[in-house]
């Protein structure tokens, strides 16, 4: 997929999560906000999979798995919190998470943050950013 349309998929998505926020503000249950986002972005014609299972095979040789909040389009994953602010630990997270479900995008979105929620709230995790990448 051409990176001005996953860019352009992003947008939409943080517009829709500014959207929410404005609506419902911080501190709910993350499984609100997952579920008033999912009907936000159908809305606004994005295909949405809820909690998305990826599997990869372990350095053990055994598979594993594990599940996502979103994946929008195919293509962005989508991480929802409600925490007082993103930090390493949730960044890197996403990054093994991008790696292993072979995405390039992913979206921390922290509901959290009392207020500006698209500075404090959102961050854009790309995996060509990784560390060892």
């Amino acid at each position: 997929m051409a990176e001005k349309s996953v860019d352009k998929m992003v947008k939409k998505v943080i517009s829709a999560a500014v959207y929410i926020h404005s609506q419902l503000g911080p501190g709910r249950k993350e499984a609100i906000y997952e579920t008033a986002l999912a009907f936000e972005l159908e809305k606004r014609r994005l295909h949405v999979q809820e909690h998305p299972q990826f599997t990869f095979q372990g350095t053990s040789g055994h598979f594993r798995s594990f599940r996502m909040d979103m994946l929008v389009e195919g293509q962005i994953l989508i991480d929802i919190m409600v925490v007082a602010s993103i930090g390493h630990v949730e960044r890197n997270g996403m990054w093994s998470y991008l790696l292993r479900a072979n995405k390039q995008v992913g979206l921390l979105l922290n509901f959290g943050v009392q207020k500006s929620f698209r500075k404090e709230g959102v961050l854009r995790v790309d995996l060509e950013d990784a560390p060892g990448k």
